[in-house]
Order: structure tokens, then C-alpha cells, then sequence
């Protein structure tokens, strides 16, 4: 498991635990957490700034 992967895996664990107690999500702050992200969703990672929410 890459690093990126594993902080990717911390990264959703602590959202998981602001969901669960009523916060948003943290931003994804690191572009390799975010590349691991998009690597997982099967997208290409984009660098181009913080998304909008769907």
C-alpha cells in the first residue's frame, strides 16, 4: 500500500467520524491523497483547485 493510499485511508476515516458527529468533510488537501482518491474512483486526478460540491 502506497503512502498516498494510506493516507487516503486516514483521510476517510476522519471523515467518517465528522460525518458522524454532524461536520462536513475536510478538504483533501494534499495532491497525492486526492490523486490515490481518483486513482480509487477510477478518474483522472485534476489539479486545478478545490471542486465544487455535485
Amino acid at each position: 500500500m502506497s503512502t498516498a493510499t494510506t493516507e487516503l485511508r486516514r483521510v476517510l476515516t476522519i471523515t467518517g467520524q465528522r460525518f458522524k458527529n454532524g461536520q462536513s468533510a475536510p478538504e483533501m488537501f494534499s495532491p497525492a491523497v486526492d490523486k490515490a482518491w481518483q486513482e480509487q474512483l477510477g478518474t483522472a486526478a485534476r489539479n486545478d483547485g478545490p471542486r465544487a460540491p455535485q
